[in-house]
């Protein structure tokens, strides 16, 4: 059993006492309502315990799944845009191969007929990356003559700042 001067220190009134106030024995018949009243109450703390638990595991478990998501979209993105930029290299290295094709001809034909003296010859800039603009080269021409061309083109800048 239980020694009644220990329960007294802890739960008096499970205690019966005697007419010197002194612990005398254990109510008993006290002891099952009590514990049962306990039990009640540490059930109850339980299960708000694991509903709350079961709450904050459902919201990380949609929080994982949403990083999950953004993670994927992101390496789908990442993906996506390596692999735009290793068409835009290989498209850059092809319009290379054909700049590098026309600048030869032109060079050809430059050589193997050249213009006669005052004739200005218009090129695409292309080495620049800038499609709309074209790049103005005086053939057989002295520098006033030049200045002149460049007059008639309606530019005072110098030929080679084009």
């Amino acid at each position: 059993g239980l020694i009644a001067e220990e329960v007294a220190e802890v739960l008096p009134q499970l205690v019966v006492y005697d007419e010197h106030n002194q612990p005398e024995t254990v109510a008993y018949q006290a002891l099952s309502s009590l514990l049962l009243n306990e039990f009640q109450r540490e059930h109850q703390r339980r299960l708000t315990s694991e509903a709350q638990s079961q709450a904050q595991l459902a919201v990380l478990t949609v929080r994982t799944a949403t990083a999950e998501a953004r993670a994927a979209a992101a390496i789908d993105g990442f993906v996506s845009a390596r692999a735009q930029a290793q068409r835009d290299r290989q498209e850059l290295a092809a319009l290379r191969v054909q700049m590098n094709q026309m600048t030869q001809t032109v060079q050809q034909l430059l050589t193997n007929h050249a213009p006669a003296p005052g004739v200005v010859a218009l090129l695409p800039r292309r080495l620049s990356g800038r499609n709309d603009k074209q790049a103005v080269f005086t053939l057989g021409l002295d520098p006033m003559s030049a200045a002149q061309a460049n007059r008639r083109s309606g530019s005072d800048a110098p030929l080679g700042a084009r």
